[in-house]
């Protein structure tokens, strides 16, 4: 009897065992393929950020001084920012050197708040460069200062920056684009480009975004 008892007990603690080893085998493989899938994702907004970086510095370098273009830009999977250094910016990444640049990299949104000389010293900044410097793409600009600029217009603040692009209307403008797609909207920016002798300009208006494409 007590040997058939312990018979019943080692099958059922098998049983138990190997439901165990079934269960642990599922969702490993379950994290596994979540972690590829994930991998895969971040590899491809990666390489998405470095050819956007590339066609921007194709397009800067296809039109003369005193000339300007558009183009349009896809929004990248994830949290991703575009940014410019010049070269005596105080806080710059050092991948910089001691060029102008500008810089495609993984960006939190919470960064986005702060303009002017009070965001340039501030610890969001530092954050900015530090991405940069860590998985951030950079070209580099010898001879001509580059800027990136996001300008969006506002109504009855009285500190907006009166900006030409935008005619009358008051707008307030930041030193840097937000390129990513966290949530997967998709969506297309139009990218403006203006080339003079000692100054690149590369602005985004809020108001031309097209969430349909």
């Amino acid at each position: 009897m007590k040997n058939k008892k312990a018979s019943v007990i080692h099958d059922n603690l098998l049983e138990v065992i190997l439901a165990a080893l079934g269960i642990l085998l599922v969702v490993g493989g379950g994290l596994w393929l979540a972690y590829k899938v994930w991998t895969i994702n971040q590899d491809q907004s990666a390489e998405n950020a470095q050819q956007l970086l590339n066609d921007i510095v194709a397009k800067i370098e296809a039109i003369e001084d005193g000339d300007n273009a558009t183009m349009l830009a896809r929004r990248i999977k994830g949290d991703w920012g575009i940014i410019a250094y010049k070269k005596t910016d105080p806080i710059r990444p050092e991948k910089c050197f001691l060029q102008n640049c500008i810089c495609i990299f993984p960006f939190d949104y919470s960064w986005w708040k702060g303009r002017g000389n009070e965001f340039i010293f501030s610890p969001d900044y530092q954050k900015m460069a530090e991405s940069c410097q860590k998985e951030g793409y950079v070209r580099l600009f010898q001879d001509k200062t580059i800027e990136v600029i996001t300008v969006d217009a506002i109504s009855g603040v009285p500190d907006g920056i009166a900006l030409s692009l935008r005619g009358e209307i008051k707008t307030r403008t930041y030193p840097r684009i937000y390129i990513g797609d966290k949530m997967g909207e998709g969506g297309v920016l139009q990218l403006n480009i203006d080339r003079r002798e000692n100054l690149i300009q590369v602005w985004y208006d809020k108001a031309t975004y097209d969430p349909t494409n």
